[in-house]
């Protein structure tokens, strides 16, 4: 004897097979992100202002007067106001954290799945996480360089908002402050195939008294590989063998 599936039943699995497929040919369609990618301008987040000539400028930066008093206390290590006394923290290679990893001269490999976004930074040799699966952001989640990101697709634009922030370093080389109150939504866009705009959005209210915009652009390098770039090595290993007497034999 055959059976046959109640008629309501059939029609609900016809339609939950639809929407499996028509959710599988969404997330085929959408641009896919991986790839190496170098970013344009190494200094600020202002295309107009590549060196930080405006850092200083209220307009642009609506600091408040605890961010203007932080602003003021910092000594960049680059741009139009460099300093030879910096006081920057990646001087004693503190992590640049986000967004500032985007504005260093070396590259980042975006790997992408449908449910993480993986950024994997030459600098420092650190890594970020982006969750696409839907979740939220943790409830009193301990505070990080990188922050707490979760993404979703708008489109072709991948919409990415961050909390989380542990407010020990700056926005960018130039010495732009922020708080944990930090919440930072970018928003990636493939502009054609070999470049990526990033616009961004910092929203602030101990250090800014209104939100401001960024932008940064990337190249991409397909036949480019990560290197190993570590800034201790680079600035401290030295003094390390210097006082402990440890030397390194080759």
């Amino acid at each position: 004897m055959r059976h046959h599936l109640p008629v309501p039943l059939c029609v609900l699995l016809t339609l939950a097979l639809g929407a499996v497929a028509s959710q599988a040919q969404t997330v085929a369609s959408r641009p896919n992100l991986s790839g190496l990618w170098q970013p344009v301008g190494s200094y600020t987040f202002d295309p107009a202002d590549p060196r930080g000539a405006r850092a200083a400028d209220l307009e642009r930066y609506p600091m408040t007067p605890w961010g203007l008093e932080k602003f003021k206390a910092n000594k960049p290590a680059h741009g139009d106001a460099q300093s030879e006394t910096s006081n920057d923290p990646t001087n004693k290679c503190f992590p640049p954290g986000a967004p500032r990893s985007y504005v260093t001269p070396y590259p980042v490999e975006f790997v992408e799945s449908p449910t993480r976004l993986a950024m994997l930074f030459e600098y420092d040799v650190v890594y970020r996480t982006v969750y696409l699966d839907g979740r939220g952001h943790p409830k009193d989640a301990e505070t990080t360089w990188m922050g707490h990101s979760i993404g979703k697709w708008e489109g072709n634009t991948l919409v990415v908002h961050t909390t989380g922030f542990n407010g020990k370093g700056w926005l960018d080389r130039v010495g732009h402050p922020y708080s944990e109150q930090l919440e930072l939504t970018e928003r990636f866009r493939l502009v054609d195939k070999e470049t990526l705009q990033l616009d961004l959005t910092f929203h602030d209210p101990k250090t800014y008294t209104r939100d401001w915009t960024g932008q940064k652009i990337f190249k991409l390098k397909p036949t480019w590989e990560l290197k190993e770039y570590v800034c201790e090595d680079n600035y401290t290993f030295d003094e390390f063998q210097a006082e402990t007497g440890v030397k390194f034999v080759q």
